[in-house]
């Protein structure tokens, strides 16, 4: 019986990672950092603008059903990125690799921990030494409302315009 229950568990969560495709909207923003407690003026005024800059960048990703994914990045002050590549989940864990970058074939891996409710999922990217991390947080992305249109010839609420014969 310990082991029946044990197995309906391990099937309960499983069932709650079991679907991390879909729509992804990101934001970066960098971690903090001892450095900049022993930065000139100058050096803290860069990491500002670094975080500034981090926090204007837009990344997409569509994780397909089928284990390939596309991503995009978008920002101001950048050209507009696309990769794509393969994707897998497992207890959790979201790997993404990369197998073509802007149209240069190559091969990069990247790990994420994806949270137990498939809300949200997070890459730490290494850096420097005594500098800080970036973390890259991925939401669901959620389709904005739509608001109902107005036939032309009504002047009433949308649901309640009858037809206007032509």
């Amino acid at each position: 019986m310990r082991h029946l229950f044990g197995l309906v568990l391990f099937l309960t969560a499983s069932a709650a990672w079991a679907d991390a495709s879909g729509k992804w909207i990101g934001i970066a923003g960098l971690g903090p950092s001892k450095i900049a407690q022993t930065m000139d003026s100058d050096a803290l005024l860069k990491l500002q603008m670094s975080k500034a800059f981090l926090k204007s960048l837009r990344y997409e990703v569509e994780l397909k059903r089928d284990g390939t994914f596309v991503a995009i990045v978008n920002g101001a002050d950048i050209e507009r990125r696309k990769s794509s590549g393969i994707w897998k989940e497992k207890s959790g864990v979201l790997t993404l690799t990369t197998t073509n970058d802007n149209g240069v074939k190559l091969t990069r891996r990247m790990t994420a921990k994806l949270d137990p409710k498939g809300k949200k999922w997070m890459v730490v990217v290494p850096s420097k030494p005594g500098l800080p991390v970036t973390k890259l947080v991925f939401s669901k992305y959620v389709p904005p409302a739509t608001t109902p249109v107005v036939p032309a010839g009504t002047t009433k609420k949308p649901g309640t315009a009858k037809p206007t014969r032509v």
